[in-house]
């Protein structure tokens, strides 16, 4: 279809539309910027249909980027195993998106070399703008050209592969994933997992006696957080907590949603930091596994004896036999710590 056929999207005052698509496939983007703001935006819109778009036969997985229809498939990681979900990758590496998005800001950073790059995008708008980050990083790493995706609202996108190739290759790219309340879409697909930073927004509330809690705003550490960097993840039962009450899941996904709760939060108020995980370390150094290599050796003696001076509650027990009469490496005796008899 030409893209001039179709409605030129709404753009703030500030912004200017460089660039529109609209594919017989449904995926809609554009290319914005803001010379007062100095930013340039690639910015995908959402989908009218999310439950099928979420369930059909396109949820199979398929090597990052080898979905395109040009000559050559784009080969970011050099392996098959790195996978995401294949209707997410067809929606941006299929019908030349990519390859035109990738043109057009070319000629934009011709004439505007320091100006920053962002993605964004809502619902299954977020999974293509993450995609679509995450290959421009690859095409800008020799200039050292960083790329942010702000979105909103973003299923999980690939595999355990896919996580570790983004955090771990791709130190130009920068994603923040913002996640309102129960919004029920971030949980799934359940089997895919998720890349960036997870920021989420709580709504404030108020009880029958009238007392209010305020809005918050928490950010995770690529999710599931750094022991080393002492971050802490997300809480445990947040991929479960919004299947108890769908309905409202499912309320909270909605753009104006997302948008209300942003443009009432005291900007004050905004996150400096990522969660920190306060609990002390409770597992040992990495041992090289030769007993008589010191220094890296650690103690394990010295390991339980912090563990009670710090007075963990999240120490473990020492390991149990199950032989009640073996006291050398149970627990407390005479008996286990988890009792046997």
């Amino acid at each position: 279809e030409d893209e001039n056929s179709y409605s030129r999207p709404i753009v703030p005052g500030d912004a200017h539309c460089h660039w529109y698509h609209h594919d017989p496939e449904g995926t809609q983007v554009m290319i914005v910027s803001s010379k007062r703001r100095n930013y340039i935006s690639v910015v995908f819109a959402g989908t009218d249909d999310l439950q099928t778009a979420l369930m059909d036969a396109n949820i199979f997985n398929t090597p990052f980027g080898s979905t395109s229809d040009d000559s050559q498939p784009y080969n970011f990681t050099n392996s098959t195993d790195v996978r995401v979900h294949a209707g997410f990758d067809h929606a941006v590496f299929n019908n030349h998106v990519f390859t035109n998005i990738a043109a057009r800001l070319d000629q934009l950073f011709h004439q505007h070399k320091r100006r920053r790059l962002f993605t964004t995008g809502h619902s299954l708008g977020a999974a293509d703008a993450v995609l679509t980050a995450v290959g421009l990083a690859n095409l800008y790493r020799r200039d050292n050209r960083k790329v942010i995706s702000l979105n909103f609202g973003c299923p999980r996108i690939g595999n355990l592969a896919f996580r570790e190739y983004v955090h771990h290759n791709n130190s130009n790219v920068k994603i923040c994933r913002f996640v309102l309340g129960w919004d029920l879409v971030p949980r799934l697909p359940e089997f895919f997992e998720h890349v960036g930073h997870t920021v989420q927004l709580t709504e404030g509330s108020s009880s029958y006696n009238h007392t209010t809690t305020a809005p918050t705003i928490q950010a995770y550490y690529q999710h599931w957080g750094n022991a080393t960097l002492h971050y802490a993840g997300v809480p445990t039962g947040w991929s479960a907590t919004p299947f108890i009450w769908v309905p409202g899941a499912l309320g909270s996904h909605h753009i104006t949603r997302y948008r209300a709760f942003l443009a009432e939060f005291d900007v004050n108020e905004w996150m400096t930091d990522f969660v920190k995980d306060d609990a002390p370390d409770i597992l040992p150094p990495v041992d090289d596994d030769f007993y008589d290599d010191p220094p890296d050796d650690y103690n394990i003696n010295k390991w339980m004896n912090d563990i009670v001076k710090v007075d963990n509650p999240h120490a473990l027990p020492p390991v149990d036999d199950n032989f009640d009469d073996d006291t050398d490496d149970d627990g407390d005796p005479p008996n286990d710590y988890f009792s046997d008899d």
